[in-house]
């Protein structure tokens, strides 16, 4: 099984302890996770406990515009054979 984890930056900033043991606690059960991160802001380039894949997307102010931009990801998703998607957000 394979989760995409998907990380507002600002989220990503307050709550990157528990974001680390999230992470460890999948590839623990044997889960490959692939990070999908904002370029351009804080959590663009970081690295992922453990290391593991790595996808990015261009944020925007407006919504409409982020998540037209984030559905765009999902054939790159299909290709790395993920099997579910984890958003969270401030």
């Amino acid at each position: 099984m394979k989760v995409a984890l998907l990380v507002d930056a600002l989220w990503a900033e307050h709550e990157a302890a528990m974001l680390r043991h999230l992470v460890v606690g999948l590839a623990d059960e044997s889960v490959g996770v692939v990070m999908v991160w904002p370029v351009g802001e804080r959590g663009d380039g970081q690295a992922m406990p453990g290391g593991g894949e790595t996808v990015t997307y261009h944020s925007s102010r407006w919504r409409i515009l982020r998540d037209w931009r984030v559905w765009g990801l999902r054939k790159k998703l299909a290709e790395m054979d993920v099997d579910v998607i984890h958003a969270m957000d401030e």
